[in-house]
């Protein structure tokens, strides 16, 4: 197998697990929405908090209230995508220190991959949307 199939193989093992995840967290159905909700919520308050403070002061050392919008919601876009995409990083420490571990290592896979793909955050879908949003108009 040449490095081209393997990355292709990986890129589809990848999105495969990754939807296994998202069907597990689908399981849960009200704490799947109840969680982007909140995230939803938790960056509307962020905008909120941006548009106070601009409706006091015009313009802050020559920045206006869009201008700050459109960085925020580059801020929040990769965020997102963090989030998302590469959460399962985090689990490495917990998974070391109860001797799971082991199992990525026997399977026939690259560890790195099953890693990543351990844990899908569906937070991110929140930050993700309400940034795209935001750039928009």
């Amino acid at each position: 197998m040449n490095i081209a199939q393997r990355i292709i193989h990986t890129a589809r093992m990848y999105g495969k697990l990754q939807v296994l995840h998202l069907r597990m967290q689908l399981e849960y159905e009200a704490d799947f929405w109840i969680g982007i909700v909140a995230v939803a919520l938790t960056q509307v308050a962020g905008i909120i908090f941006i548009w106070a403070i601009f409706d006091r002061v015009p313009v802050l050392v020559g920045w206006n209230l869009w201008e700050i919008l459109f960085l925020y919601a580059l801020s929040i876009i990769p965020r997102g995508l963090n989030e998302l995409l590469g959460d399962g990083s985090w689990v490495l420490r917990g998974m070391v220190n109860r001797g799971e571990f082991d199992r990525l290592l026997v399977r026939p896979m690259s560890p790195a991959v099953q890693l990543i793909t351990q844990s899908l955050s569906v937070h991110g879908f929140g930050s993700i949307i309400l940034g795209s949003i935001i750039l928009l108009p």
